[in-house]
């Protein structure tokens, strides 16, 4: 039996199929659409078994399309993927912003055209005035081209206007909520489960590129819930960045400790009953099939309506 470079090729063939397999099993672990729960960081840390420790669930959501349709839009939302549960930082941060501007009135407006005319009147008659003296004092003094060039460096000099308008400070618009956690991972393996789950976490995050290399798969959506809960609810929130940093020590080759941090904007606008509901985003479900497999699916969505689509949508056979 022929010898290449020191194996058989039966001894090749088996190097290559282990290969293949280990290749294949970590692509099935990798299927952002696998239905399983990742717990980390576990029992690694102490208080991660305290019966009254806190947890936060990720669960991904498949976004099909989305419309402009109601308040806030429609999302046609899919199949539920991998849910993430981790233990809950020691710092979490929720951001609430609420935009408050000038209201540019009638009244507001008028009073600045007649503030503008006054302004261009008295510049008007500074200019004059200087242009005036500056000219009958330098008449038949010096040349012509000499006249102008000190008429225009200092013949323009006007007085700055001291006015102010203010106006009523008005309600504009209120962005939507925005989380960001950081995670201290840890797996005493080596790191295996750690590395899965960030770069599934990666993957939902990243449209999907269909087979032109023009059209894309939106992102997944994230429902995010604590356990216990009421700390925090959303339905569904996009996720903005996603940032790991890899600590040693390193279990051959992979790093056992991760600093993951996670920013997440809710898709629906911010209202009161957002912070009570999870949201108002309107949720359209194509067929019947797919409303039962959200059923098994899905977690409780409270507060949203649903809503079937008047004519069928192009991508039901996505």
């Amino acid at each position: 039996m022929a010898e290449q470079g020191g194996f058989s090729d039966t001894r090749v063939q088996q190097k290559i199929t282990k290969q293949s397999a280990t290749s294949s099993t970590r692509t099935e672990v990798m299927k952002p659409d696998s239905k399983k729960i990742i717990q980390i960081p576990g029992n690694f840390f102490p208080h991660a078994s305290f019966k009254e420790a806190l947890w936060l669930k990720f669960t991904a959501k498949e976004l099909r399309s989305t419309t402009t349709a109601g308040r806030g839009g429609s999302l046609n939302i899919g199949k539920t993927g991998t849910t993430f549960k981790f233990l809950a930082p020691e710092t979490i941060i929720e951001s609430h912003n609420h935009d408050w501007q000038p209201y540019e009135s009638i009244q507001s407006k008028i009073l600045q055209k007649v503030l503008g005319w006054k302004k261009a009147l008295e510049e008007g008659k500074d200019v004059y005035n200087n242009l005036t003296t500056r000219l009958n004092d330098m008449n038949g003094k010096m040349g012509v081209g000499q006249r102008m060039a000190n008429i225009l460096q200092g013949g323009f000099a006007t007085a700055t206007p001291r006015w102010k308008v203010d106006t009523p400070l008005a309600y504009k618009t209120s962005q939507r909520r925005q989380w960001q956690f950081t995670f201290q991972l840890a797996d005493a393996r080596g790191g295996v489960e750690v590395i899965e789950a960030v770069k599934q976490l990666m993957k939902y995050a990243a449209p999907k590129a269909e087979a032109d290399e023009i059209a894309i798969k939106f992102p997944w959506l994230f429902q995010i819930v604590s356990e216990p809960e009421g700390l925090i609810e959303a339905d569904f929130a996009a996720m903005t960045s996603i940032q790991p940093s890899w600590m040693a020590p390193y279990i051959k080759g992979r790093p056992s400790r991760c600093e993951l941090t996670l920013s997440f904007t809710d898709m629906s606008p911010l209202f009161e009953k957002t912070i009570t509901a999870g949201g108002i985003i309107n949720i359209v479900e194509n067929t019947q099939e797919e409303k039962k497999e959200a059923e098994r699916n899905a977690v409780t969505t409270k507060g949203f309506a649903i809503q079937k689509p008047a004519t069928p949508r192009a991508d039901r056979g996505r």
